[in-house]
């Protein structure tokens, strides 16, 4: 997965969002209520970034907010409503896009209190994106999601968590076994022909 295609990925979601946001601020307050869950009551502000992703559940935006997110459940967050596991492990894409909704909903929450977790978040996925040019998607997920499980034990709020990535860690899951085998089936030479037996027929 290119890299290009990932960023391309992630202007298009951003802007998807904000347009989102702009339709919602145009409705009656009172329709984001019945996005209720039955029984649970969630605060204003949970209901109304739930609208703005439209597929995603208000209890889903309440564990973000929460800091109670599981990563493997980050794939609630994928914005076409994705919940297969198997497609986490084989489409760096569908993490890609669930946390980019963790990040629009963490910003929509704590954007002005925590704006260097905000960026920090933003290093986190560039890493992860550069590594998935390298080294197996199923590898470098683990690894985001041995990072993830460290951070919420620790808190989500905590920039330098989000920003670390432990020599030790990397050492052990990045190594030369886990790269990507090279695509030869296009570089291949071709053989070359004989062109003197060519001419000799000629002849």
């Amino acid at each position: 997965m290119e890299v290009v295609q990932l960023e391309r990925l992630a202007r298009r979601q951003v802007a998807e969002i904000a347009i989102r946001r702009a339709a919602i601020a145009n409705r009656e307050l009172a329709a984001v209520g019945s996005l209720d869950t039955p029984g649970i009551s969630f605060p204003p502000l949970v209901l109304t970034v739930a609208t703005e992703l439209s597929d995603v559940a208000p209890k889903d935006v309440n564990d973000v907010r929460t800091g109670k997110m599981e990563p493997w459940n980050l794939i609630r967050l994928h914005p076409s409503g994705t919940r297969a596991a198997a497609e986490y492990t084989s489409n760096p894409l569908v993490f890609f896009s669930a946390f980019l909704n963790y990040m629009w909903i963490y910003l929509r929450f704590f954007g002005d209190e925590h704006p260097g977790v905000v960026h920090a978040q933003n290093r986190f996925m560039q890493f992860i994106m550069q590594r998935a040019q390298l080294y197996r998607w199923p590898v470098c997920l683990d690894y985001a999601m041995r990072r993830l499980n460290f951070i919420k034990a620790s808190s989500i709020h905590d920039a330098v968590a989000w920003n670390d990535h432990p020599v030790e860690w990397v050492n052990a899951i990045f190594i030369p076994e886990n790269h990507m085998k090279p695509d030869t089936g296009s570089t291949q030479k071709r053989p070359r022909a004989d062109t003197n037996a060519s001419r000799r027929r000629k002849r």
